[in-house]
């Protein structure tokens, strides 16, 4: 018995020495990044606490030693131990491998769409004065089609009933939508052609698909004339790259590959003819590129990032969300409309391909904007602002702008 006592003794001192000198190591990893963060820090309000916070935890996470490996060996435990929802109900997976956001409540119910829904329709009416039109279209998530294929007592989010919601109050309020689910139901590609796997995004497929719809609607509302040829929305105007198993998403990267591997990525290119010049600002630099639609609205370097947990594929259209606003002009088509997307990180691939139809595309992310939007729009005189946020992100920091 006593020897029992001094085995275990002995374990846990040795456990609690590693975790020190892991500690440690980190900790000398960590400082000069945490340094730099807390020396550029502003904190001036008791709201700002929050995110200074959170952005210094994430700071500290990425910082890890070796990171990664701890990563994967979390994930293969799960498969294991036979998990289908991950941390906590943090996501969750289904039969056919999807993952999927996991909440059991759903704070989106019928007085913050119709609040939202009104906000929408009051900066309708101050833009309308000024020429300018406002139309609404929300991506779905995964639930598209209303199917899953899921276990039993896992609550997967469905945030594409949110848009019936959304939508009804957007009716009430007399504002334009855009409904892309029959859209996708009746695309002719699969679900797993459509949505990523370890990702929420949608594919490029998926957002070429929303393209064509979102096309024909304008000229149905507006009285547009776009790709009246039907030129360019046709996918077979386009070159496709298959990159097998090279992406792992957002979920994956919390989980590894083990746990449901890898998702294939698709760069759509056009095979005509553009020119394209593509402004990206952000707080402390403007940068300009110019080109063809290959050279100027796609980042090809991340896509030969050799570690597949900082290579988010997805991104490589318009850089992502990783500035605050960004202006396309097509050289070509110097007499079409002028857009604005106020939108989220599923518009990226959207807005590129939309940019072929018209003379000036630009994004706006309101996450990282700081200025006064309205005021913005004001001064820009686009034709169209479209709010284009994905329906799982029907929340207040998306649309903090709108007038109460």
């Amino acid at each position: 018995m006593k020897n029992l006592f001094i085995k275990k003794q002995i374990t846990a001192f040795v456990f609690i020495a590693l975790l020190f000198v892991f500690s440690s190591l980190n900790l000398i990893n960590s400082y000069p990044k945490i340094k730099e963060y807390m020396l550029n820090a502003k904190v001036t309000k008791i709201k700002d606490a929050d995110s200074f916070v959170k952005n210094l935890e994430t700071s500290i996470n990425d910082s890890i030693l070796d990171k990664y490996t701890f990563v994967e060996s979390y994930g293969a435990l799960q498969v294991l131990l036979g998990k289908h929802e991950v941390n906590n109900f943090d996501f969750a997976v289904d039969k056919d491998g999807f993952e999927y956001d996991s909440y059991f409540f759903d704070d989106f119910n019928d007085k913050y769409a119709d609040k939202l829904a009104k906000g929408i329709s009051k900066f309708r009416n101050e833009l309308k004065t000024q020429g300018t039109e406002v139309l609404v279209m929300t991506p779905p998530d995964k639930f598209y089609d209303g199917k899953i294929n899921g276990y039993t007592g896992i609550p997967y989010s469905n945030y594409s009933k949110d848009i019936d919601t959304y939508y009804s109050y957007l009716d009430k309020y007399n504002v334009n939508h855009i409904d892309l689910r029959n859209a996708l139901i009746n695309s002719g590609f699969t679900k797993d052609q459509l949505y990523y796997k370890t990702d929420h995004h949608w594919t490029t497929p998926a957002s070429f698909v929303a393209f064509r719809e979102l096309v024909s609607n304008l000229n149905k509302l507006y009285g547009y004339n776009l790709d009246s040829d039907g030129c360019y929305r046709d996918w077979n105007n386009y070159y496709k790259v298959q990159y097998k198993n090279a992406f792992l998403g957002s979920y994956g990267r919390k989980i590894g590959t083990v746990y449901d591997g890898l998702d294939d990525f698709e760069l759509v290119l056009p095979k005509f003819n553009t020119s394209y010049r593509f402004e990206k600002t952000s707080t402390d630099k403007v940068q300009n590129y110019q080109g063809s639609f290959e050279d100027t609205l796609v980042n090809k370097s991340i896509l030969n990032i050799n570690d597949v947990f900082m290579r988010d594929m997805y991104s490589c259209y318009l850089d992502g969300v990783l500035y605050p606003y960004g202006k396309i002009t097509n050289n070509l088509n110097t007499k079409g409309p002028r857009i604005l997307f106020i939108r989220d990180s599923y518009s990226s691939s959207l807005a590129a391909f939309l940019s072929t139809t018209c003379s000036e595309v630009d994004v706006l992310y309101p996450n990282q904007y700081k200025g006064d939007i309205k005021q913005f729009i004001e001064q820009n005189h686009y034709n169209l602002v479209i709010f284009s946020g994905y329906c799982g992100t029907l929340r207040p920091d998306l649309y903090w702008y709108l007038p109460k």
